[in-house]
């Protein structure tokens, strides 16, 4: 199974103003594009992913951090472990979600804006999964 990575970017300014890039991030699979912001800091949206499609997320504007599991072979009750990554507007990067992990989004500024990038149109696939934010036995705190 593929594991989450952070794409780096980076970022240059002069007289003429700022240019932010992530130019590793290749968008030749891309298909869709969506933003995302929640209603509050203390919402999780989550947790919902693919087994088929992959992911990528880009903060726009502010802070959010993004907890994944893996969840293809997961069994209720079982502990399982996430990983849990901290994107922001002020640090380009990208992070890739590969198929077999849900999400879990919270925004941990007032203003933000999550950039959402997905292989597939809407539709093009029954792949969409989506379990209540308690459903996971999680080891680290962290996540919840």
């Amino acid at each position: 199974m593929k594991q989450p990575a952070l794409i780096n970017g980076g970022k240059a300014e002069d007289v003429r103003g700022k240019i932010i890039f992530v130019n590793d991030f290749d968008l030749k699979d891309i298909r869709r594009f969506y933003q995302i912001s929640n209603c509050n800091t203390s919402f999780q949206r989550g947790w919902q992913g693919h087994k088929i499609e992959s992911r990528w997320f880009q903060a726009l504007k502010g802070r959010l951090k993004i907890s994944l599991i893996a969840f293809e072979n997961y069994e209720k009750g079982k502990p399982v472990d996430c990983q849990v990554f901290e994107i922001s507007e002020l640090e380009p990067q990208v992070l890739y979600v590969p198929p077999g992990y849900v999400s879990c989004i919270q925004a941990q500024t007032d203003e933000h804006s999550l950039g959402v990038f997905s292989n597939y149109m809407l539709g093009a696939l029954n792949d969409e999964h989506r379990f209540e934010i308690d459903y996971f036995d999680i080891q680290k705190e962290i996540c919840k």
